[in-house]
């Protein structure tokens, strides 16, 4: 396939000359010299009257109020992350007094909502990490990894946070590091090519110094910063507009709307919350698929279906006008005297190859299921609930429903011919958090079941047509930077990490010393079928075709796999992980994490041997 021509440049005598790396340090040694200059000028402002600072998904904090909540026979606190501090200070308000063993989990919570900076901050850290693993020649994308990408760290991060009058606050975090993917992989089975990566594949030890092998000044990321907003808001209320985490449910192995495994969603997200009842509208914006599949092989030839091409994206290499939006609306509210939480999310993922917007949607308590539109719109419906049936036993339940057929008004899948394929998914679990010995103990069970064709959708790919573009699912990418030429677009789920077609036990358990050091075991055992989130929707499931959980064929096309008919069996899955942290000084931490997994059926195909691997991950961080 041709290169297409770079645009013209700009002429800035100050701006270095020579190759990209060179100049993505240049100008993230602008921002860091620009954003210093902002933190030693301004108004001196009372920060601790602004309550709009944002808590990130993994911040200690959470974990602690779980454990003080269902400590006092409480329901979870909301499962909505991120959430912002005068939300979290809410929370706290509506717990007891502590009890036996919740003084230091309280006081630990309330210095951390309480502790305020200066109104304008930078912080310096680095982070040394290495990784590495045993299975070099058939562990070769990242998603095989059972510690996932997101979880790297940069070597050099730098923190910035304003306080903005009592209203608004801004955080951003700009990184010198390693792209997380910057390599097209085509597995040993002819699947792909995938976004792939040179530190998560057939090298067996890697870093995240940029310089070293298997890195080098090439694989340096330009796609920073990957969390960064800025948050305004007032009593009850929050608005976050910017890069940031999301998470919506109480699932330790993943959630179904929204899963916590995507390294980033570029949102706007509104929160009104009062003591029993919270709102979040949220819209997020990735990659449209017109951007990254294409009807060309890997040698640029024309073919009948479309595929990923991860690297070499053939048409709005410098405009990008299509348009895919995630948009949602999520109901909690608390009842029987808090110990029960029920939660409702309705979610819908918008797309347009042309850019243009139905401005109906931008209503927050829009009915995202009457957009009737197969080619722009796939809607999504999830009900939760959490119970603290006993002091410190919780018990939830997560459904969604991507398609079903109604009795007696729609063909039923598997009985007749023309019926749209049930896509459901199950989440049954139970957990305990609770203070001890100035800690913190958890502990959880959770089972998942998900049908075949949950997040899926498709067109036909016998129809060769250059205005045809891939089908509206829930599989979503952001682009990363890597060269002046070549994006990658590591697809994901946008709900649960493992997807449809699959069965899950997940077992979790540890014991935290909040602000001084963890350690957490986790064992996940799963039986996943032959689909996968390549899979083409099969629009018409006549009995005889009709597939269930887990499924041993693959009978509709894929678009990454050439041969999907050679799936014939089951994958089984057993993956073991240790998990620690050590706050050695308020300055200096170490963490690290070992997994070992093992598969039954690789790829789904019988014929391929088992294959077990050796995984781990450790490093250094040092705050300035």
């Amino acid at each position: 396939m041709s290169t297409p021509p770079p645009p013209p440049a700009a002429d800035f005598s100050f701006y270095p000359k020579g190759d990209g790396p060179v100049r993505r340090v240049f100008c993230l040694l602008l921002f860091c010299l620009a954003g210093a200059a902002f933190a030693n000028g301004g108004r001196e402002i009372e920060t601790a009257s602004n309550h709009q600072r944002i808590f990130p998904i993994d911040s200690e904090v959470y974990p602690a109020l779980t454990a003080l909540y269902l400590s006092q026979g409480l329901a979870l606190p909301s499962t909505t992350g991120p959430w912002s501090e005068g939300e979290l200070l809410l929370l706290l308000d509506r717990l007891s007094a502590p009890g036996e063993g919740e003084a230091e989990v309280f006081r630990f919570v309330e210095e951390t909502l309480s502790r305020h900076d200066k109104p304008f901050k930078l912080q310096g850290q680095f982070n040394v990490e290495g990784r590495g693993h045993t299975e070099t020649e058939r562990v070769s994308t990242p998603d095989m990894f059972i510690r996932p990408p997101v979880k790297a760290k940069p070597l050099f991060e730098l923190l910035s946070e304003a306080y903005l009058t009592d209203h608004f606050y801004g955080f951003g975090v700009l990184s010198i590091g390693n792209s997380l993917y910057n390599l097209p992989v085509t597995t040993a089975d002819g699947r792909g090519p995938y976004a792939g990566s040179v530190f998560f594949g057939s090298a067996p030890f890697g870093s995240n110094i940029f310089p070293l092998p298997p890195g080098s000044t090439e694989t340096l990321n330009a796609n920073f910063p990957v969390r960064a907003f800025v948050s305004a808001g007032g009593t009850g209320w929050n608005v976050q507009v910017g890069r940031e985490r999301l998470s919506w449910g109480p699932g330790e192995s993943g959630n179904f709307v929204v899963g916590d495994h995507i390294p980033y969603h570029n949102s706007a997200r509104l929160s009104a919350y009062n003591g029993g009842f919270k709102f979040t509208f949220n819209i997020s914006s990735f990659a449209h698929p017109d951007d990254y599949f294409t009807k060309r092989d890997a040698n640029g030839n024309p073919v009948a279906g479309w595929a990923p091409a991860v690297a070499y994206p053939d048409r709005n290499l410098f405009s990008f006008k299509a348009l895919r939006l995630f948009l949602a609306h999520r109901l909690e509210w608390r009842a029987l005297g808090g110990r029960l939480n029920l939660a409702l999310t309705e979610g819908l993922i918008y797309q347009n190859s042309d850019g243009a917007l139905d401005p109906t949607l931008l209503n927050p308590l829009y009915l995202m299921h009457n957009l009737y539109r197969w080619e722009n719109g796939n809607s999504i419906l999830a009900f939760e609930a959490d119970w603290t049936f006993l002091p410190r036993v919780n018990g939830y339940f997560q459904f969604v429903m991507d398609e079903f057929a109604f009795p007696g008004l729609e063909p039923l899948p598997g009985k007749a011919a023309k019926a749209q394929p049930d896509a459901l998914g199950f989440m049954l679990g139970a957990k305990t958090a609770f203070p001890a010995a100035g800690g913190l103990v958890t502990a959880s069970v959770e089972g998942v079941y998900t049908t075949p064709y949950l997040y899926l959708r498709g067109t036909d790919p016998l129809k060769v047509d250059d205005k045809e573009t891939p089908g509206v699912n829930w599989i979503v990418a952001n682009r990363y930077h890597y060269d002046s030429f070549r994006y990658f677009y590591p697809e994901e789920y946008l709900g649960y990490r493992w997807g449809g077609d699959a069965i899950v036990l997940n077992l979790r358990g540890g014991y935290r010393r909040l602000g001084r050091w963890s350690l957490t075991g986790n064992l996940l055992l799963m039986a996943h079928g032959a689909f996968d989130k390549w899979t083409l929707y099969d629009p018409v499931a006549t009995p005889e075709n009709y597939q269930t959980t887990p499924t041993t064929e693959h009978p509709t096309p894929n678009y990454a796999d050439p041969n999907p008919e050679k799936r014939n069996a089951v994958s089984w899955t057993a993956a073991f992980s240790v998990e620690g942290s050590w706050q050695i000084t308020s300055h200096l931490s170490l963490y690290g994490q070992t997994d070992f997994l093992w598969v039954r059926n690789p790829g789904n195909i019988r014929e391929n041997p088992p294959l077990a691997d050796l995984q781990f991950v450790i490093g250094v961080s040092y705050a300035l």
